[in-house]
């Protein structure tokens, strides 16, 4: 009892502020590295001689290998930690954005991005355990919306930065490069100061630990996942809403990092730099989303309680979402289109934080498989988005007003398959499947 008192009376260290911080950094370079494809793909089709459809697939491929290695990725992170497979996936990403700016022709340009969604699959996974473990449960869906608000900063940041840096050097391959040596900083840095949680920390206090320990509700395991757990994700209703939601979300969420330079040079003839920059205002709008989505989930739970805590903000979200690529579509200027595009990014993110803290709440030790595992399903809609929605705007004879009514509804069904995910549901039974740390 005595202990007890004199353990409150200490004010908690604040290490946790820090991690944070630190993967919120990885998030940004995460997306920097991701999505400057969608402008540098521009001045590469010159260089390269790529036709329209093969720069569709150039941007696909990464979704594709990225998607095929959420599951290994998030696994191992749950099996081996954090330290070790998010220092060697950021190292190995910047190895390969680098790598993609030697490319020579449509087979290695592919072959570089491939290698690339291969070595960034682990990044959010692995950044969703780490979150379970560094963070009370009362904030989970807030510093989940900042580690996302973290990947839209980068994402904001690269169209324009990218298109200003092509422009600058009169070549995409030194920006590339160039980008290759953040993240490789990041890694080495996070390798010397990251432990695994709170406990190993030589600069976490006793009181930080029972502030991050001591949450109720949904507590988060420091335990290791052994095998993969089939039947649970296989049995699991609320897993499968989730690959359905975050299937057919990014199928229209990734028009926005991919598509739009293209969309508004085809539709409102804009130069390099104006795509560039308006393609970055959506990303702008997804930072309020997900700091907003997270305070918003947070709050929720509190008053309504884990299921519809968690559920309202993802129904909402997407439902939001869609009447902003609506508004785009009736829009008829560049900035009209844009503003419509903000607003679905906007909203879009406020339900992001939710989707983050269901697999923190349901995953236990597989915190990182679980959000792999529906991460795979929303990157294999990613993979085929610009090749659906780009074929749609080259073959509809709507164009890409029908590109952008495809993602409008495939919003609406992203909303309601919320309706069947409930955080209260644990993926997995506790205690199964687990092997001490």
């Amino acid at each position: 009892m005595e202990a007890s008192r004199e353990l409150q009376s200490v004010t908690p260290t604040r290490i946790r502020h820090q991690v944070l911080a630190l993967v919120t950094v990885m998030a940004v370079l995460l997306y920097l590295d991701r999505v400057c494809i969608g402008v540098a793909v521009l001045a590469i089709s010159g260089s390269l001689g790529l036709t329209a459809q093969q720069s569709d697939w150039v941007l696909a491929a990464f979704f594709l290998a990225y998607g095929l290695g959420q599951i290994p990725a998030g696994w191992l992170g749950d099996r081996l930690g954090a330290r070790g497979m998010l220092t060697g996936s950021v190292l190995a990403w910047s190895i390969f954005t680098a790598v993609t700016g030697l490319s020579w022709d449509l087979a290695t340009l592919i072959a570089a991005r491939l290698l690339f969604g291969l070595s960034q699959a682990g990044a959010y996974p692995i950044a969703g355990r780490v979150n379970s473990l560094w963070m009370p449960f009362y904030r989970r869906a807030f510093s989940s919306g900042v580690i996302t608000l973290g990947g839209r900063a980068g994402g904001a940041l690269a169209p324009w930065l990218t298109a200003k840096l092509i422009l600058e050097f009169g070549d995409w391959r030194p920006v590339l490069w160039g980008y290759s040596v953040l993240g490789a900083i990041w890694a080495a840095v996070f390798w010397w100061w990251f432990r695994e949680q709170p406990a190993e920390h030589p600069w976490c206090n006793a009181a930080e630990i029972e502030l991050i320990n001591g949450s109720s509700m949904a507590p988060a395991t420091s335990q290791r996942a052994s095998g993969l757990p089939w039947k649970a994700a296989l049995s699991s209703p609320g897993l499968w809403m989730q690959n359905l939601m975050q299937f057919v979300a990014n199928v229209a969420w990734v028009f926005l990092i991919t598509l739009m330079p293209r969309y508004l040079q085809a539709v409102y003839d804009v130069d390099l730099a104006a795509a560039g920059r308006l393609s970055s205002w959506p990303l702008f709008g997804a930072m309020a989303g997900s700091i907003l989505g997270g305070l918003l989930t947070d709050r929720l739970t509190r008053r309504v309680g884990l299921r519809w805590g968690r559920a309202w903000p993802g129904i909402g979200s997407r439902l939001l979402a869609a009447a902003g690529y609506v508004a785009a579509i009736l829009a008829d200027d560049p900035y009209l289109a844009t503003a419509g595009l903000v607003f679905a990014a906007f909203t879009a993110d406020l339900g992001l934080a939710a989707t983050w803290a269901y697999f923190q709440d349901t995953g236990g030790p597989y915190v990182g498989t679980f959000l792999g595992w529906a991460n795979m399903f929303g990157n294999f809609g990613a993979f085929l988005s610009p090749i659906i929605l780009g074929h749609i705007a080259r073959t509809s004879p709507y164009g890409w007003s029908a590109s952008l009514a495809t993602g409008a509804a495939l919003y609406l069904v992203a909303g309601v398959c919320w309706l069947g995910i409930d955080a209260r549901a644990p993926i997995v039974r506790p205690n199964a499947g687990q092997a001490q740390t």
